[in-house]
C-alpha cells in the first residue's frame, strides 16, 4: 500500500468516525453505522441496532470503544504493508540490473570500432604498399586512447555492480575538492601586508637588470570629484637623503617657528623600519591656530586645526613621500597635500620635488558656498607653499651649505 493509499484510507476512516460520532451525541440509534473501508476483515457495528434503548452515555462509550479498536487495527495493517515493501538496496540492484544493457552496448561499440580500426590498417598498407609495421606506429596511439576512454565510460557506468575498494565515495571527492578550493584561496595576510595596507602603501615591481625588484610606493587615494590645484614642480640642489633629513626639523624649537606662525604643535604618532624594503615609515600630528575667514568659520569653529603627516622615505631607491590630509572636520570635507622628492634624472645629486593639493568638500551644507571655500582654500595654498619651499631649502643651506 502506498503513502497516498494510506493517506486516503485514513482520511475516509475520520470522516466516518465523525458521522457516527455526531449520530451518537444527538441521539440517533435508528440507523446502521457505516462500515469501516477495508479490503479485508471488514468491520461493522450491527449492534448499533441493540443499543436504542441505552442512555446517550453509554452509547458513546461503547461507539468511542469500537474507534479504538479500528485505529489500532489501521496501525497494524499499515505497519504489515511497510514490511511487505521492497528494500532500497534491493530496488537499486535491480535498477542497475536493468542497466546491463547500456554496458553491453558500450562494448559492442568498442569492439566495432577495433574492427574498422583493423580494416582501415590493411587497406591503408595494400593501397599505400607501406609495410604493416609502420602503419601500426602511426595508428596505435589512436588505439591505445579508445581503449583507455573505454575503461573511463565502464567505471563511470553505474549498471556494473564494482568492489567497494574500487568504488570512490562522495565524502572523498568532496574533500579533495575542498582541498583543492583552499590550495586555490589566498594566502592570510601578514602584519606587515596588514600595516601597509592600513597605510595606503602600495609594492611595486621595478625592473633591475633583467629583473624585478619589490619597492614601496605611498599613493594618493583616487577621487574624481576632489578639486585639485598648486601643482608644481621643481629643483633643489641637495641630495633626497639632505631633503628628508632637513624636512622633519626644518621648523625650530620651540613652536611657533617665526617661518610659519601657525603651526604650533607637531607630535611623533608612529615610525617604523621597513627593513625589508630598505625604507622608513613615519606619522605625525601637526596643530595649526585657524585663521580662517569668517565665512568657513562658521562651519569650522574652533581655534585649532589638526593634519595628520605621512611619510615614507625609500633608501634604496631615493624617493621620498609625504602625504598630509586634514583631522579635524572630516565630516565636512577633505583637504590634502601630497609631495614626491626623488632624484633628478640629470642630476642624481640634486632632487626634484612634484607637489600638488586638492580639497573635497563632502558636506551638503557647505554645496552653496563650495565654490567660495574652494577658492580661499587654493588661493592661500598658492600664496603660502612657495615661502614654505623657499624656507625649506634655507634651513637646508644651513645644516649643509652652500
Amino acid at each position: 500500500m502506498t503513502d497516498s493509499s494510506r493517506r486516503d484510507l485514513a482520511e475516509a476512516t475520520s470522516d466516518e468516525h465523525n458521522i457516527m460520532y455526531e449520530k451518537v451525541k444527538i441521539g440517533d440509534c435508528t440507523e446502521i453505522a457505516p462500515s469501516v473501508v477495508f479490503s479485508s476483515d471488514r468491520a461493522q457495528w450491527l449492534s448499533w441496532y441493540k443499543s436504542k434503548g441505552l442512555s446517550q452515555q453509554d452509547a458513546e462509550n461503547q461507539f468511542l470503544q469500537l474507534v479504538r479498536k479500528l485505529s489500532q487495527e489501521i496501525t497494524l495493517t499499515a505497519e504489515q504493508n511497510a514490511a511487505l515493501e521492497p528494500r532500497g538496496l534491493s530496488a537499486r540492484i535491480r535498477q542497475r540490473l536493468s542497466g546491463q544493457s547500456l554496458w553491453q552496448l558500450q562494448i559492442l561499440t568498442f569492439l566495432v570500432f577495433a574492427i574498422i580500426y583493423f580494416v582501415a590498417v590493411e587497406m591503408w598498407r595494400r593501397s599505400t604498399k607501406t609495410p604493416i609495421k609502420q602503419v601500426r606506429e602511426k595508428l596505435l596511439p589512436l588505439l591505445w586512447f579508445a581503449f583507455g576512454y573505454a575503461i573511463v565510460i565502464l567505471l563511470q557506468s553505474k549498471s556494473f555492480l564494482w568492489p567497494k575498494r574500487l568504488q570512490v565515495s562522495s565524502t572523498v571527492a568532496k574533500s579533495n575538492s575542498h582541498i583543492k578550493r583552499r590550495r586555490l584561496r589566498e594566502p592570510k595576510e601578514t602584519e606587515l601586508g596588514s600595516f601597509l595596507r592600513n597605510h595606503r602603501i602600495q609594492i611595486h615591481q621595478q625592473p633591475n637588470d633583467g629583473y624585478t625588484v619589490p619597492r614601496l610606493a605611498l599613493v594618493l587615494p583616487r577621487d574624481q570629484d576632489a578639486f585639485q590645484f598648486g601643482d608644481c614642480t621643481v629643483k633643489i640642489p641637495y641630495t633626497v637623503e639632505q631633503t628628508a633629513d632637513v624636512y622633519y626639523r626644518k621648523f625650530k624649537e620651540p613652536l611657533p617657528d617665526p617661518a610659519s606662525r601657525l603651526l604650533i604643535f607637531i607630535e611623533v604618532l608612529e615610525e617604523r623600519q621597513l627593513d625589508d624594503y630598505c625604507a622608513v615609515f613615519k606619522r605625525r600630528l601637526l596643530r595649526f591656530r585657524n585663521e580662517a575667514p569668517s565665512l568657513i568659520k562658521r562651519f569650522v569653529n574652533s581655534d585649532f586645526v589638526e593634519y595628520i603627516e605621512d611619510s615614507l622615505l625609500d633608501k634604496q631607491n631615493r624617493i621620498f613621500y609625504v602625504y598630509i590630509r586634514n583631522k579635524s572636520f572630516q565630516s565636512l570635507g577633505v583637504l590634502e597635500d601630497f609631495s614626491v622628492y626623488e632624484a633628478d634624472a640629470e642630476k642624481s645629486h640634486w632632487t626634484r620635488l612634484h607637489q600638488c593639493c586638492r580639497v573635497h568638500i563632502t558636506s551638503s551644507s557647505l554645496a552653496f558656498f563650495r565654490p567660495k571655500i574652494e577658492s580661499f582654500i587654493s588661493n592661500f595654498y598658492c600664496k603660502n607653499a612657495p615661502d614654505a619651499r623657499s624656507y625649506h631649502l634655507k634651513r637646508i643651506r644651513e645644516e649643509y651649505g652652500d
